[in-house]
């Protein structure tokens, strides 16, 4: 599905799951989802997952030390396209 998006529907649509949810989405919530725009719309029109998250006014869904232990959203889906 080639769909064309905006910022602010993309953020819209980041808070209505945050509000259907009680929480705020990770990316693995809209992979593959039919329901809502895929992951790497959002990296590619914010610069990453977290930057989306934060532009729409939400708390990211990790702890701060994690970020450095592990890597991030953005980086585990620029090695598997990479590879892919």
């Amino acid at each position: 599905m080639n769909q064309k998006y905006n910022d602010q529907f993309l953020l819209s649509e980041l808070k209505r799951f945050e509000r259907e949810n009680k929480r705020s989405p990770m990316a693995k919530d809209f992979k593959g989802n039919p329901d809502w725009p895929d992951p790497l719309t959002f990296i590619r029109y914010f610069g990453g997952w977290s930057r989306a998250i934060e532009a729409a006014g939400l708390k990211p869904n990790f702890a701060p030390y994690t970020r450095k232990k592990y890597l991030t959203v953005e980086e585990r889906f620029a090695l598997h396209y990479e590879v892919a």
